[in-house]
């Protein structure tokens, strides 16, 4: 199913780490490693939530880069397909093989600054044609908090998505999920489009959006408004309330039928805009390039904001 767009988008898109633990023996936990180290500082979580398949951002819901493209392109679908399928295998926790073209899947990272790793994935099994894909809130941090059992993790598929073999589509599998995918991928021409008659947010740190960061190109995708993704999460590292999200919505003109679309460095903390503007309603496309692929292309303009750099607030995947 694609996600529905409307009043009970957030309880069917995000789950409580108490209700997860309810319904526990019915889930399939996938914790997922972001694209880049972090943080230095130790794991503060032994262990994971017992018999969560492992899968990466990097080697699992990112493709291979091209000379045109950002640094973490989507994966072609089949690729992604023969992943899900992988998590069906037994487990001590599943002793028994079972389907998981309908198994809700259950998305998780270890740590709270790490939660747009989690609506990467997210989005990415959703464009594959994955619709029971749910986000785990507050991640590891939350399970712990909530008393829920720790042991040992599986290992998933190795290899990268791209060179990971298909698997043929069973009759009746994936009958659940949507036939065409819920957001548009968007291309560096209709990224422009939307910036001149829609609303395009930059996800990243405000330094970055102001062209203050220092690398050698900085700024943002003219037109664009700076949304960066960590005011998303609460201090706590929850997902803020629907009315809270609207609210931030309505101040950057996101909220409507207009076009709405996101981008940041690589195509991960705009995928959290993404799950954020689903939870109230709002369709929000990606521009899964982004800036990585902008920059790069010297054909393309800069747009700069005057004024102090401000420094990032927490941390973004990408």
């Amino acid at each position: 199913m694609s996600p529905r767009l409307g009043p009970a988008a957030q309880s069917e898109l995000l789950i409580s780490a108490s209700e997860a633990m309810t319904a526990m023996s019915e889930l399939v936990f996938v914790e997922i490693a972001p694209w880049r180290a972090m943080t230095v500082s130790p794991d503060p979580i032994e262990g994971s939530i017992p018999g969560a398949r492992l899968a990466s951002v990097a080697t699992d819901f990112a493709g291979t880069p091209t000379p045109t493209s950002g640094r973490l392109p989507l994966p072609d679908a089949e690729s992604v397909t023969a992943l899900v399928a992988s998590w069906g295998d037994t487990t001590p926790e599943q002793p028994m093989p079972f389907d998981v073209s309908h198994a809700p899947i259950v998305v998780y990272t270890r740590r709270c600054e790490e939660f747009s790793s989690s609506t990467r994935a997210w989005f990415t099994l959703l464009q594959s044609g994955i619709g029971h894909v749910r986000v785990l809130d507050g991640g590891l941090p939350a399970w712990a908090e909530a008393g829920g059992p720790l042991g040992d993790s599986i290992h998933s598929a190795s290899g990268s998505a791209s060179d990971r073999p298909s698997v043929p589509r069973r009759d009746g599998a994936h009958d659940s999920v949507a036939t065409k995918p819920p957001f548009d991928v968007l291309d560096v021409e209709k990224v422009q489009w939307v910036a001149a008659t829609g609303t395009l947010l930059d996800a990243r740190p405000e330094a970055a959006y102001n062209g203050t960061a220092d690398v050698e190109r900085s700024g943002h995708i003219p037109g664009a408004r700076n949304a960066p993704m960590t005011e998303l999460l609460d201090p706590r590292g929850r997902l803020r309330d629907a009315t809270w999200l609207r609210r931030w919505f309505l101040a950057r003109n996101a909220v409507g039928r207009h076009q709405v679309a996101a981008y940041c460095g690589g195509g991960v903390a705009s995928s959290a805009l993404v799950f954020a503007g689903a939870t109230i309603g709002q369709r929000v496309d990606l521009y899964i390039d982004s800036w990585s692929a902008w920059e790069r292309d010297l054909t393309l303009p800069v747009e700069k904001t005057s004024g102090p750099a401000t420094a990032a607030r927490g941390f973004t995947d990408c």
